[in-house]
Parts: C-alpha cells; sequence; structure tokens
C-alpha cells in the first residue's frame, strides 16, 4: 500500500513541486536491529551505574572504618595526657573500649626524650589486626 506525499519546495526563487511515494511498510515500528541496539545500550548504562553504585558504597564503608579509627586515637590520647606522667615509660594503659568499637584495638607507645620532661606518645588503631590510623603526640612533665 502507497500513501502519496506531496510537498512544495522553494529553491532559487523558483516553486518546485515534489511528489514522492513512500511505502506503509517503512512505517511499521522498530526493526529487531534497534531493539537489540537499544537493549545493550540500556544494560551498559545499568551495568555502569551499578558498578558506580558498590565501589561509591565500598568508598563510604571505608571512609567510615578510618573515622572511627582516628576518633577512637585522638579520645585515647586525650586519655593518656590525663594520666599521670611516668618517668621512663614504654607504654601508658589504653582507655577502655565500648562494645560497640570490638574490633578496633588500640596500641599506645611511649618514647623518652633526653631530658626526660617530653614524651613522644604514638597511638596505632587496628580494626581486625590491619593498622587504620596512626596518632602523634607528646606529654610534657
Amino acid at each position: 500500500m502507497f500513501r502519496r506525499i506531496s510537498r512544495t519546495k522553494f529553491e532559487s526563487g523558483r516553486i518546485l513541486s515534489v511528489t514522492t511515494h513512500k511505502t506503509l511498510r517503512s512505517q511499521d515500528g522498530f526493526s529487531l536491529l534497534e531493539v537489540l541496539l537499544s537493549i545493550a545500550l540500556i544494560a551498559i548504562i545499568v551495568t555502569t551505574f551499578f558498578a558506580g553504585l558498590g565501589t561509591g558504597s565500598k568508598a563510604l564503608f571505608v571512609a567510615d572504618q578510618h573515622n572511627t579509627a582516628k576518633e577512637l586515637a585522638q579520645s585515647q590520647m586525650e586519655y593518656v595526657k590525663q594520666q599521670p606522667y611516668l618517668l621512663n615509660a614504654t607504654s601508658y594503659s589504653a582507655a577502655p573500649l565500648s562494645s560497640e568499637y570490638a574490633a578496633y584495638t588500640v596500641d599506645i607507645d611511649c618514647e623518652n626524650a633526653r631530658d626526660s620532661t617530653l614524651q613522644k606518645i604514638t597511638i596505632t588503631t587496628s580494626l581486625e589486626g590491619t593498622e587504620v590510623y596512626r596518632l602523634e603526640g607528646y606529654k610534657v612533665q
């Protein structure tokens, strides 16, 4: 079945009448190739979106662990600075951690200065045996 299409064109000041015949079959819909390409494109976009979502989720999880370790180290440093100054100490005891931080461990090392009035305190926070954060500070007699 044919459909007749008439158009008028203006070209160089002259009027041209153009008549074309199009089959209605060309208006039937999308071809199989177009549908497959559309599905492939959507699949690529969705896959990329979910991969980015997974990466963002992991980054957020790691940042949360790092921030928790940092907060624990800072609170331990304040705890150590409140304890009495111990001459020739190699470490200080850590403040007890609450049960929500059971997977974290805190190590406190102490290095004495030559004049015995200054100590370098190093606090290492680990999560399940892996070091996450290290904080250094000084304690004065």
